[in-house]
């Protein structure tokens, strides 16, 4: 094996943006995100912390190539989304903490920042919706698309929330596998969802993994896609809910879900859908 030098693998801007990003690693021991352009290409990165015993041991960068255009909006509406849903949480546990409905020194302020979440998560809808429609065809909910590209998609949204956990975070899978039928855009959200709602759980994880493969005879072959996640050494995790509206997506396009629960192996979301004829 052979290193290279950051000056020998960028150049000028680039250069300075990826040495930033670890600099500030090394100082916050925080992941930082970061966006390179070099030899004319765009990339977004990711510096991330390896911590061992409370001291820094390494620093990882990663980078992919930039999503252009209606997919790069697409992704920002993405990251708008979750943060909009933790307000909502939030401000339903201030009105309920405050009096609820029936303080009306809280009241009208609360339900008005309430309904205010609930506008922009409307607008982000149909900015998803418009982008999918418009722009981005394979994603309509008509569609077919690659379950090895949606769980790419996953990992990447997660890596940064695994990585300031300690988590090692998995992906199992081909490079590409048969297509599904369903909204893509919309599996790849709830996925993301539920994978940075496992990770802030505070659950004693040692790594999630996001696998899929393709299963079946001569007869109907399906997609298994699953999440399991390992426990450390000695630790015991909860049985987790099935979130709704997750389940209710699956079986909308055809596709059943199932937890399966292990003490001592961990605990697997497996879902399965027919591939697309």
């Amino acid at each position: 094996m052979t290193s290279r030098s950051v000056g020998e693998l960028f150049d000028g801007g680039a250069r300075e943006a990826v040495l930033d990003a670890v600099m500030k690693v090394s100082r916050e021991r925080l992941s930082q995100r970061f966006f390179a352009r070099n030899a004319g290409y765009g990339y977004a990165g990711i510096a991330s912390p390896i911590v061992v015993d409370g001291a820094l041991d390494a620093i990882v960068v990663l980078l992919h190539p930039a999503p252009e255009g209606s997919q790069r909006i697409l992704n920002i509406q993405r990251e708008i989304d979750d943060p909009l849903h933790e307000i909502r949480k939030a401000l339903d546990i201030v009105l309920e903490q405050t009096g609820g409905r029936r303080a009306s020194r809280y009241r009208y302020v609360v339900e008005g920042a309430r309904h205010a979440a609930a506008r922009a998560l409307e607008w982000s809808t149909q900015l998803r919706r418009m982008l999918t429609r418009d722009e981005l065809p394979g994603a309509e909910s008509s569609g077919a698309f690659d379950p090895a590209a949606v769980l790419r998609t996953v990992a990447q949204a997660a890596f940064e929330d695994a990585a300031r956990q300690g988590v090692l975070l998995d992906l199992q899978s081909k490079n590409s596998l048969p297509p599904v039928r369903g909204d893509r855009i919309q599996l790849e959200t709830m996925l993301i969802r539920l994978v940075r709602e496992r990770l802030g759980e505070g659950q004693p994880l040692a790594s999630v993994a996001l696998s899929a493969r393709s299963v079946g005879g001569k007869g109907t072959r399906h997609v298994v896609m699953a999440m399991t996640e390992q426990p450390k050494p000695g630790a015991d995790l909860d049985a987790p809910a099935t979130p709704q509206l997750l389940s209710d997506l699956v079986q909308a396009i055809g596709g059943s879900l199932q937890n399966i629960s292990n003490p001592s192996l961990g605990r697997s979301l497996v879902f399965r859908f027919p591939q697309a004829g």
